[in-house]
């Protein structure tokens, strides 16, 4: 069995309007980077439909009528696309599915509090895959394999 190898990726927890904490980190789909934010209670990634536009790397695959729940009980229409290559630190993943949603909304909200727009949610289904430790205190995220 080979041995397992982690490493830590830089994260930023920033304040959302004084009522709690967002962490983000940077990832890159092929050559682009990308600013995700880390959202442990997502059970999916997802890209943002504007990142897509600027991503070669990423091949739509359905704009089927399939839904993804929402905040609260919104349901979203999504689109399913296959990313080629997607890199954190050193690890990477190749050929996974993503969903591809609108995020102008919350990425509005954001803007107007003082966060920067973020173009990915990274979701459980990776965070999972590489065994992720978040480190509030210290600000990294550790990944396995």
């Amino acid at each position: 069995m080979p041995k397992a190898y982690s490493t830590r990726i830089p994260i930023t927890v920033e304040s959302i309007d004084g009522d709690g904490y967002h962490i983000f980190t940077s990832l890159y789909i092929g050559k682009v980077k990308l600013r995700a934010l880390i959202d442990t209670g997502a059970s999916k990634s997802v890209l943002g439909k504007d990142a897509i536009d600027i991503l070669k790397k990423v091949e739509l695959i359905s704009e089927s009528s399939s839904q993804a729940k929402g905040i609260g009980e919104q349901m979203l229409e999504t689109t399913v696309a296959k990313v080629k290559k997607l890199r954190i630190g050193s690890f990477e993943l190749k050929d996974i599915y993503t969903g591809v949603l609108d995020l102008s909304h919350i990425t509005q909200t954001y803007q107007s509090i003082g966060v920067k727009p973020f173009d990915m949610i990274l979701g459980g289904d990776i965070l999972d895959h590489f065994q992720a430790v978040i480190n509030y205190k210290k600000s990294w995220l550790k990944l396995r394999r």
